[in-house]
């Protein structure tokens, strides 16, 4: 070898086309490593998402305890108008019923799909709030918005008030919020993310994955109650619970239920599109 060159011989240069191809297949092996785990890591992804139990157990789980801690107001009544990202109350006070019928809406839900009592609790306190306060008993209809202690403050009628109202809060299509990534605000509640949850749950496991819906109800008898969300004659009444012990008295494909006397009965009916028709 001499200074500022080197000098192979034939061995030393298949020693080096040894250790090239050595570091080719060292580096095929770790990209194909990489891109199998990529691909578990979008199987396992994909599976989540297209299971039904995992949009239940979101709304459960991840989004309604914090609803429920945060945006009730335990002074005034119902619930808070504003929220900050990190859950906080935020000004103006006032109330707005369009908002609150939302939020009736997702405790509903929530215990619908748990049956937890806490949020029917909720959604009835919310009911009687929005029947005492936000209703016009002079002209009829809803007020725009009321003072946080009930007042009429925007009697005027707005069309989306009446009969829906309002958009959520917007992200951009990389999933990141626009704005101050409020949580709340005029017609920004928890209806949307809720009723997405909901929706998905009963769409996948009726059409998608071919499993049952389990739904709660608190109900009184006697009395006929028709207990499928959706109208597709395929979705029949698999079977039924009555505070914890099984009712026959049903009929699956009209999706009804009689219900002997008794008042606040926990009735949990399962929804199947495969269900088998009971035996008398």
């Amino acid at each position: 070898m001499k200074r500022g060159r080197f000098y192979f011989n034939r061995e030393d240069t298949g020693e080096i086309n040894s250790i090239i191809k050595f570091v080719i297949v060292l580096c095929f092996l770790v990209l194909r490593y990489e891109v199998d785990a990529i691909d578990v890591a979008d199987t396992t992804r994909e599976q989540k998402i297209l299971d039904g139990e995992f949009w239940r157990d979101q709304v459960l789980n991840e989004l309604m305890p914090l609803w429920y801690e945060h945006a009730r107001d335990e002074e005034h009544g119902t619930f808070y108008l504003n929220l900050s990202r990190d859950w906080q109350p935020m000004s103006p006070w006032e109330k707005m019923p369009a908002m609150i019928s939302r939020q009736i809406f997702s405790f509903s839900t929530a215990y619908l799909l748990s049956g937890e009592e806490r949020y029917l609790n909720v959604a009835r306190e919310a009911v009687k709030y929005l029947l005492k306060y936000g209703w016009d008993e002079e002209y009829g209809g809803w007020y725009e918005t009321i003072s946080k202690t009930g007042e009429p403050k925007n009697t005027e009628k707005v069309a989306s008030s009446q009969i829906y109202g309002g958009v959520f809060l917007e992200v951009a299509p990389d999933g990141s919020f626009l704005g101050s990534g409020q949580k709340a605000g005029p017609w920004h509640t928890s209806f949307h993310e809720i009723e997405h949850g909901f929706l998905n749950y009963l769409n996948l496991n009726f059409y998608v994955n071919k499993k049952p819906v389990v739904l709660h109800f608190n109900l009184d008898g006697p009395a006929k109650h028709y207990v499928s969300p959706v109208s597709d004659p395929k979705v029949q009444i698999a079977g039924v619970l009555i505070n914890g012990m099984p009712w026959l008295n049903f009929d699956a494909r009209e999706r009804s239920i009689l219900l002997p006397e008794g008042k606040g009965m926990n009735v949990v009916v399962t929804l199947s599109t495969t269900a088998v028709p009971k035996t008398k």
